[in-house]
């Protein structure tokens, strides 16, 4: 409930923490990976990126409608949008705009606990863009040994 709470409240207040409140936040993150770990849905290792987002969506039901693929050299993520129940404005009616969204920072975090060195890629003032009933988030690879290999991460072509 704690991990809510605090996810939650950083939507609120509509901003990508940084500093000490970013240190929270990453703790958080990262005790709710342990916690999807524990509960076996979160594998010991990943080799493949959709496949590790697959497993974080079915343990916290973040959507039924989610696309994952490779584009550009950017992994992307799609979240339908009239399906995602992590939507601070779907799900609450908040008024905030689109930064609100916990998902691009849950990612960057919680992959990097699985090994993925990845960033979301800002797009103005917003890390996600709605389009087309989508919502849209871009990730850039860093460089590390584990995302060199892009082929091994997406062994498939979108």
């Amino acid at each position: 409930m704690f991990l809510c709470i605090t996810l939650r409240s950083y939507t609120r207040i509509n901003y990508r923490p940084s500093g000490a409140h970013k240190c929270s936040y990453e703790k958080s993150l990262y005790q709710l990976y342990d916690i999807l770990k524990a509960e076996g849905h979160l594998k010991e290792n990943y080799t493949n990126f959709e496949e590790f987002v697959g497993d974080v969506n079915n343990g916290l039901g973040i959507s039924d409608n989610i696309k994952v693929f490779l584009e550009n050299d950017q992994i992307n993520i799609w979240i339908k949008t009239n399906a995602c129940k992590f939507c601070p404005k779907s799900i609450g009616m908040a008024e905030i705009n689109r930064m609100a969204c916990p998902i691009p920072i849950m990612f960057e975090i919680m992959g990097e606990k699985a090994g993925y060195n990845i960033t979301p890629v800002k797009k103005g003032e917003e890390y996600l863009i709605k389009e087309d009933g989508w919502c849209k988030i871009k990730y850039t690879f860093n460089n590390t040994n584990k995302t060199e290999k892009r082929e091994e991460i997406f062994p498939f072509s979108p």
